[in-house]
């Protein structure tokens, strides 16, 4: 929610779309920024793609960190765009990400990053 919403409102931002829309959608993704965060909530990768064509699709995927890292990415952009006072911590989390940051590897759909 927080990547789709943060790249919805850059783009809408870059458009010239109505001010007080892109707002919601920056404060929508900040919003689910802020709880995927805060969570302590166990991921459970059966309940999120229990089979073929449910959930998360076809393939298994009980790794979230790669979606963090591309949310962060998103984040990071939309704040430095929008002029963000929190674009600093969105970078620091994207150039943190180790695992992911400058790594290039084979994509599929279970690694979206």
């Amino acid at each position: 929610v927080a990547r789709v919403n943060a790249q919805l409102a850059r783009v809408w931002h870059s458009k010239g779309g109505d001010p007080a829309h892109v707002a919601t959608l920056w404060s929508a993704a900040e919003d689910a920024w802020n709880r995927a965060a805060g969570t302590d909530e166990a991921y459970n990768p059966a309940e999120a793609s229990p089979g073929p064509s449910v959930g998360g699709g076809d393939y298994p995927d009980s790794n979230t960190d790669d979606d963090r890292y591309a949310a962060a990415c998103e984040m990071y952009l939309t704040a430095y765009a929008l002029g963000d006072g929190d674009v600093g911590v969105y970078r620091t989390s994207v150039t943190t990400a180790y695992e992911y940051f400058t790594a290039m590897r084979q994509w599929d759909w279970a690694t979206v990053t």
